[in-house]
């Protein structure tokens, strides 16, 4: 781990907005995404959902730092489409996955599109075995391709865990099922330190629980868990904590305060259980997303029908190796409001994409500041924390390799325009005392090394305490993570300076 000490420089705190986008032909959203809205390295965001209620078109939107659209654009084929995930790729480009109709050979195959900056299509691929197979999340690899995690029909059950991985060209490389009960649905996938993959999702039918299942780098199987209650609990979401552990976010009808409460489990890296905790009130809070800030703050959101007016979208921050609560934050009307995605961001804020009922079932995407804070926009709530002790099972068979086809479609772009509506008055953050707002860089710490964040290229030294350089380089603007072995560490970008402290 890095204890880091800044001693020169100002972090920059970044405008807050909720803006909706749409009209009454009604974009929609209606599953969770949980990882379908980021924040980019120029400091602007992009979100991907479907066009409608009828899932026909995928639809990306590119914003500014303020939430301004930059462009939107669907990406059509014949019949109906939905987009679930997106991710920034290292060279500022979109890659976005979900199912498609339009390009399958039987019902619903996976789809990968691989946008340029501008969102022209660089590549398409679509993927299936003759079934049913939906895309869930995606993610570029540290060898700059990418692994997608979805579902299979009859692979191994009826509908089994599904991880693809991918060149940087689209090309697949390996293709794995993992398959315990009848309905296993994988809703996210990470890249964990050790090279490996971690997937969630759920397991079984009505009543569901929690399933992880650990891979290494070469889609081997190490370890699957199983875990839950007597009811109902499903998982949106896996991150990996700074100490290594793994923090599994979803919901659960077993434990709790009231009818669903948001679910936080912790594990070791070996799939050791750890603790686990609810957060709720006596109606019903559904976590839907889960992300990590850079700070490593876990921010969990959803809805809540516990406080506010009807249903309105919830947010928490708990820390993450106590599972203590550290805010928690509600946002709506008098409609149907929750938050279907969550991302981090640079100043260690989180982005969230709404579904919002104020005046039709719009997007609505949100801005909050690392406390989860929007002054005279969110409102203060307080859930009530209970440590609970779910049953865990350790699964050790399910995981068979699988040969899917891979087809190159051609989806039709159009540009397209919303009414675009400030829910919330914006705040515009002070800038730093040279009122530069393109260069600032931010370290926070990782696992094995220091992680670097900036806007706009600077150059880069870090020294070892006798004075050597040990590491001399450009950033180039976004994430940029530098390994270091053991020791003290002086850096140097620009203005800013600080000392790194890795154990």
């Amino acid at each position: 781990m890095i204890n880091l000490f800044i001693t020169a420089g100002t972090i920059i705190s970044q405008p807050l907005f909720a803006k909706s986008y749409g009209s009454d032909t009604a974009y929609h959203i209606g599953f969770p995404r949980s990882k379908c809205v980021v924040q980019l390295s120029d400091g602007g965001y992009a979100f991907t959902a479907p066009t409608n209620p009828n899932y026909d078109d995928f639809l990306v939107v590119r914003l500014d730092l303020y939430g301004n659209p930059l462009w939107a654009k669907t990406y059509a084929g014949s019949s109906y489409d939905a987009p679930y995930s997106i991710t920034q790729t290292s060279e500022g480009g979109l890659a976005i996955t979900g199912e498609s109709h339009s390009w399958s050979a039987s019902e619903d195959d996976f789809v990968v599109l691989k946008l340029d900056p501008s969102g022209n299509i660089q590549w398409a691929r679509d993927y299936g075995l003759g079934a049913q197979e939906y895309g869930r999340c995606i993610i570029q690899t540290s060898d700059g391709g990418y692994a997608v995690g979805g579902l299979w029909l009859g692979v191994v059950n009826l509908y089994d865990f599904a991880l693809l991985k991918l060149d940087p060209s689209g090309n697949l490389e390996w293709a794995r099922a993992f398959g315990y009960d009848s309905y296993d649905f994988c809703n996210s996938v990470i890249q964990t330190t050790d090279g490996g993959y971690a997937l969630a999702g759920v397991t079984g039918g009505t009543s569901s629980d929690l399933l992880i299942v650990k891979l290494d780098g070469s889609g081997n199987f190490q370890w699957a868990s199983k875990i839950g209650g007597t009811a109902r609990e499903e998982s949106f979401s896996v991150v990996q904590t700074p100490d290594g552990g793994l923090a599994v976010g979803g919901y659960t009808s077993s434990f709790g305060a009231g009818s669903e409460d948001f679910f936080l489990v912790k594990l070791s890296s070996d799939g050791t259980f750890l603790w686990a905790k609810t957060y709720g009130g006596t109606g019903s809070d559904v976590a839907l997303a889960m992300t990590q800030s850079l700070g490593g703050t876990i921010i969990m959101a959803g809805y809540s029908t516990s406080w506010g007016s009807g249903q309105d979208l919830m947010v928490v921050g708990i820390e993450p190796y106590s599972g203590n609560l550290l805010w928690a934050r509600t946002f709506g009307g008098p409609g149907e409001d929750k938050a279907f995605g969550v991302g981090p961001t640079v100043d260690e804020g989180c982005v969230l994409l709404c579904r919002f009922a104020g005046t039709q079932n719009e997007f609505l995407v949100m801005r909050l500041d690392q406390g989860g804070n929007y002054p005279n926009c969110v409102a203060d709530c307080a859930p009530t924390v209970y440590a609970v002790s779910p049953s865990i099972t350790p699964l050790f068979a399910g995981l068979t390799s699988c040969s899917p086809y891979s087809r190159t479609p051609t989806p039709i772009v159009s540009t397209v325009t919303k009414p675009i509506t400030d829910v919330c008055e914006p705040l515009h953050a002070e800038e730093s005392p040279a009122r530069d707002s393109t260069i600032w860089i931010r370290c926070v710490p990782v696992p094995g090394g220091a992680l670097f964040v900036s806007f706009g290229i600077m150059n880069i030294r870090i020294y070892s305490v006798d004075g050597r350089v040990v590491y001399s380089g450009e950033l180039q603007g976004g994430r940029s993570r530098i390994p270091l072995e053991t020791g003290v560490y002086i850096w140097q970008a620009g203005q800013y300076r600080g000392r790194a402290v890795v154990k």
